[in-house]
């Protein structure tokens, strides 16, 4: 069953909402781990932040006005299984994020604990590119983990979580960017 057009446009906005808010909030990360964290830098990833979802909330706004058919029974239980499984997953990533936590540091691991999230949150968007038929979510969770694990692999540097954190941030901006390209495409449709 291949879901409609108003649906899948308004995952994308959804996605993309995801993704600028996580995004900055890696972003600020960064700024708290280089020390920059002022006013006028918070500003600029506010900024960034609002211009993105201010392109999600018109894509948003367009689906609602894209013409529907009466939603099938398919379409239906496909939506259904989508928030389940969608939630079933969210729920792994932050049981394993919140396990990490407290592991890592009783290891003697609390330095890599930014990476080690990194790599959490990659991993989870690969049932996730699955689950919605949406390929570059492959492309995303393998840049996140790549990322994380180079930074990993570079050694202990004393900025180690921040620059996890900036790579985290950019690369979820810059897919938030590719979702509403493709959303602003079938939005015109």
């Amino acid at each position: 069953m291949t879901p409609t057009t108003a649906y899948r446009l308004a995952g994308r906005a959804t996605g993309a909402i995801f993704f600028t808010l996580f995004g900055a909030a890696w972003l600020s990360l960064w700024l708290v781990g280089i020390q920059h964290l002022t006013l006028l830098t918070e500003a600029g990833v506010v900024l960034g932040a609002l211009a993105l979802l201010f392109v999600s909330a018109w894509v948003l706004q367009r689906a609602k006005q894209v013409p529907t058919a009466p939603v099938s029974p398919e379409e239906a239980a496909l939506k259904k299984r989508h928030g389940r499984v969608f939630g079933w997953v969210n729920a792994a990533q932050w049981g394993t994020i919140f396990l990490l936590g407290w592991l890592l540091p009783r290891l003697g691991y609390g330095q890599d604990m930014v990476p080690a999230i990194v790599i959490v949150v990659g991993l989870h968007l690969f049932p996730l590119a699955h689950l919605f038929a949406n390929p570059i979510h492959h492309l995303t969770g393998g840049a996140l983990v790549a990322w994380a694990l180079g930074c990993l692999l570079l050694g202990q540097q004393p900025d180690l979580q921040a620059q996890a954190a900036l790579g985290a941030g950019c690369i979820l901006w810059v897919r938030a960017l590719a979702g509403r390209a493709g959303g602003t495409r079938v939005a015109f449709a």
